[in-house]
C-alpha cells in the first residue's frame, strides 16, 4: 500500500537483491553525486522508463506508418 510523504506524494516499498543493493550503496557513497542510495535508484529507473517511453513512441510511429501504407 503506497504511504504519503510530507509534501512529496506517495511512496511505495520494492525488493531488490542484496547483492544490488550492496552494489548501489558502493556507488553513491564513492561518487557522492547522490545524498542517498534511493536518490540513486529514483533517478536510475527515471532514466530507462525515458529510454522505453521513447522506444514505445517510436514503435507507435512505426506502426503507424505500416497502416497507412495499407
Amino acid at each position: 500500500m503506497p504511504k504519503a510523504k510530507k509534501g512529496r506524494g506517495l511512496f511505495s516499498t520494492i525488493s531488490l537483491p542484496t547483492r544490488l543493493v550492496e552494489e548501489v550503496e558502493r556507488i553513491v557513497k564513492e561518487l557522492g553525486y547522490w545524498p542517498v542510495k534511493t536518490d540513486f535508484v529514483r533517478e536510475a529507473v527515471m532514466e530507462k522508463m525515458e529510454r522505453y517511453k521513447k522506444e514505445l513512441k517510436e514503435r507507435g510511429r512505426a506502426e503507424e506508418a505500416e497502416v497507412s501504407k495499407a
